[in-house]
C-alpha cells in the first residue's frame, strides 16, 4: 500500500530531484495507481497531481514525461481524479503533446519525418501524393500546407524519437479517459487539438497514434457542439 509519507516523498522528489530521480518517481506512482483504491489515495493527496502535471512540460526529459503521464493515465480511471486533473490544467499540457507531434508531419504530399514506436523510418506516400497535382485550387491549398509545415518548428532529436511516439500513445488515453466528461469535450473541441488529431489519424506512421487519434475524435464527437 502507498502510505501518505511515501507519496509525500514521491511527490517531494518530482518537485526537487534530478531529472532521473524525478521520472523514478513518476514511475513509482505510475505503477502504484494501477491499483483504483491507492489511485484514488494518490490523487486526493494534496500536490501530486499538479507535481505530475509541471513534469509534463517539455523543459523536462522525455523519459520523465512519460512515466508523468502514465501515472496521470492511470489515476484518469478513478472519477473522482478527472476532475483534479482538470484542475491541474493537465488536460493542456496533454493536448500540447498531440500538437507538437502533428506539427512534425509532413503535408500529404511530403513524407513524413516521424518514425514509428519501434525506432524504424516510415513514410506516407502512394495514393495520396498521387492526387497531389489535381486542380489549381487544391494545388495551391496544398503548396500553402506545405509552407505552413516546414515553418513549424521541428525538433527531430526528441520529437521525432520512439520514445516521444510513446509519450503521444499516452497522452492521448489520458484525453480519451478525461473526453468522458462533456466539460474536457467542450474545452478540446473549442481549441486546436481536433485540427491535430485529424493530421494524427490522417498522416502518422504509427498505427497506435493513429488509433488513440481516432478515439479522441470517437469521443468529442459525443458533444453536439463538436
Amino acid at each position: 500500500e502507498a502510505h501518505p509519507e511515501v507519496i509525500g516523498l514521491l511527490v517531494a522528489v518530482l518537485e526537487r530531484g534530478s531529472q532521473e530521480a524525478a521520472a523514478e518517481a513518476a514511475g513509482a506512482l505510475w505503477n502504484l495507481a494501477a491499483t483504483l483504491a491507492i489511485g484514488e489515495r494518490i490523487g486526493c493527496t494534496p500536490g501530486v497531481i499538479p507535481a505530475l502535471t509541471r513534469t509534463l512540460a517539455p523543459s523536462n526529459c522525455l523519459t520523465a514525461r512519460l512515466q508523468a503521464v502514465g501515472a496521470l493515465r492511470n489515476l484518469a480511471i478513478v472519477d473522482a481524479n478527472k476532475y483534479r486533473i482538470i484542475a491541474a490544467r493537465a488536460t493542456e499540457a496533454l493536448v500540447q503533446i498531440c500538437c507538437d507531434r502533428a506539427a512534425l508531419l509532413g503535408d500529404s504530399g511530403v513524407e513524413t519525418v516521424l518514425p514509428p514506436a519501434n525506432g524504424q523510418q516510415s513514410s506516407i506516400t502512394g495514393s495520396r501524393r498521387s492526387r497531389g497535382g489535381r486542380g489549381g485550387g487544391r494545388g495551391r491549398a496544398r503548396a500553402q500546407q506545405a509552407a505552413e509545415a516546414s515553418a513549424a518548428p521541428r525538433n527531430l532529436g526528441s520529437l521525432a524519437s520512439a520514445e516521444y511516439t510513446q509519450l503521444t500513445i499516452k497522452a492521448g488515453a489520458t484525453l480519451r479517459i478525461l473526453a468522458s466528461l462533456p466539460q474536457v469535450q467542450v474545452e478540446c473541441g473549442s481549441g486546436p487539438l481536433l485540427a491535430a488529431l485529424v493530421r494524427l489519424a490522417h498522416l502518422d506512421p504509427d498505427a497506435s497514434v493513429v488509433r488513440q487519434a481516432c478515439g479522441i475524435i470517437l469521443t468529442l464527437s459525443f458533444c453536439p457542439g463538436n
